[in-house]
């Protein structure tokens, strides 16, 4: 029986690719999707833009920017006293975690509980605190960002359950200033939500108020009794602040805390 050769294999230009082959790629494949790359090229670009640019808000924010009639204080945000965290204050209460932590327990005094937080979280970061029955009395945070800052609540006396909720690590320190002395009446600046104070208030005073939105345009101030109790609002803008002037308008003197929430940098100042 006659020997029978195999099927010449098809000639090839050099590094010309087999189509039968489940690795075989087309060339010609490449030509037509090079073009359709440059959208997403340009918008990696973008995004490292901002990336870097956010990195540069966020670790150089004490060379605030400037206005014609208003010049931010040369003072370094993020770098104000957390009240309660002063010699001769009561130690502070400080969680960790890498995830969502639920019923943790949490006892505190009367008055006003200073919460600092901080997370990097990607898409949520919650901090709750509610009674033994579950019954919520503080949200001091709710996002779904990364966050730091300082939030003031007036909490009355007992125990409580603590829960976090976080996608990554995070802490939550609690202070509860007590005897404080009044702060001097000057700027004070940050870029996060900020508790100030005490400062000596009546409802004749008035706060000097400066903001420049960057992550959100929101800014709310409120006055919190020292000896704790029931907030006062004094302003909410979604407009920049160059120097606007607010009368406190608080019930009795006495002192308060100053808190801020807000999405940009901001400037507060006591003034008589």
């Amino acid at each position: 029986m006659a020997q029978v050769d195999p099927p010449e294999e098809p000639r090839r230009h050099p590094g010309q690719r087999d189509p039968d082959n489940p690795r075989f790629y087309d060339p010609d494949w490449k030509a037509w999707e090079s073009p359709r790359r440059w959208p997403m090229v340009i918008a990696t670009v973008l995004l490292l833009v901002g990336v870097v640019g956010g990195y540069l808000v966020l670790h150089h924010r004490d060379a605030l920017p400037s206005h014609p009639h208003f010049n931010f204080p040369a003072v370094k945000t993020g770098g104000n006293p957390i009240p309660g965290s002063g010699p001769g204050q009561p130690a502070a209460i400080v969680f960790r975690g890498k995830s969502t932590q639920k019923n943790l327990p949490l006892t505190v005094q009367g008055g006003v509980q200073v919460f600092t937080m901080s997370c990097r979280c990607s898409a949520y970061f919650a901090v709750e605190v509610a009674t033994k029955a579950g019954v919520p009395v503080a949200l001091p945070v709710n996002t779904n960002r990364a966050y730091t800052g300082s939030v003031a609540v007036s909490i009355p006396t007992g125990s409580y359950d603590l829960t976090v909720v976080a996608d990554l690590p995070w802490k939550v320190s609690i202070t509860q200033p007590t005897g404080e002395r009044p702060w001097a009446p000057k700027s004070y600046v940050d870029a996060f939500d900020g508790v100030l104070g005490p400062f000596q208030l009546t409802p004749t005073s008035h706060l000097k108020v400066a903001f420049l939105p960057f992550v959100s345009n929101q800014l709310s101030l409120a006055l919190l009794p020292a000896a704790g109790g029931t907030s006062v609002p004094v302003l909410s803008s979604s407009a920049q602040l160059l120097g606007t002037t607010v009368q406190t308008k608080v019930p009795t003197a006495g002192l308060y805390y100053v808190t801020a929430q807000t999405g940009g940098f901001w400037s507060v100042k006591v003034l008589p």
